[in-house]
């Protein structure tokens, strides 16, 4: 009995790895500094999972106009980097999005 227990909270979580690579939403964190430049923060999205990589590259690019809090801002570069995460006790993965002002 607990063996089965074991093997359906394993299936669980491989179903939820599969679900959030091929499926899972794109949620930025959106900082906006003093000079009017700003970036957004993707933590969890890698580049090493390529069908993650190749719907995170349908939703943004470089040169996309992003709309926040009533001002435009365009996305001028994104780049791969790990942040320290008080929460997870560790390094988190993720993706930054650099923005100016349009």
């Amino acid at each position: 009995m607990a063996a089965l227990v074991i093997l359906c909270g394993i299936i669980a979580i491989v179903i939820g790895v599969w679900y959030n690579i091929n499926y899972g939403k794109f949620t930025p964190k959106i900082e906006i500094f003093s000079d009017g430049t700003g970036r957004m923060l993707f933590l969890g999205v890698s580049e090493r999972c390529k069908k993650q990589m190749v719907r995170f590259n349908a939703e943004y690019q470089v040169g996309q106009i992003i709309k926040y809090q009533g001002k435009k801002y365009v996305i001028e570069e994104i780049k791969p980097i790990t942040t320290i995460d008080a929460k997870y006790l560790g390094p988190r993965h993720g993706l930054a999005a650099y923005l100016i002002r349009a």
